[in-house]
């Protein structure tokens, strides 16, 4: 599951946190274009362990998915594409 947000408030990060926790959801994101920084976080024994990433790291693995990887490179790359076309 990803999730992505222009800016999040910390409680709705936590009350959404705490409902994928329940349901059991392996592992989500959230991308934050504003500081492009992107929150990888993973169920692992009934809590979530999050790792964060920058822009510039290629190759971030998705654990859901075996031999699954996502360049966030290329992705801010988009993202900055499609901004500079909006501007």
């Amino acid at each position: 599951m990803i999730f992505y947000g222009t800016s999040f408030s910390k409680t709705l990060h936590i009350v959404k946190m705490l409902i994928y926790q329940r349901y059991g959801v392996k592992e989500y994101w959230i991308v934050d274009p504003a500081t492009q920084f992107v929150f990888v976080n993973h169920l692992i024994n009934g809590e979530y362990v999050t790792t964060i990433y920058d822009r510039d790291k290629t190759d971030v693995p998705v654990m859901v998915l075996e031999n699954c990887t996502i360049d966030l490179a290329e992705v801010f790359a988009e993202h900055d594409e499609v901004k500079e076309w909006s501007d």
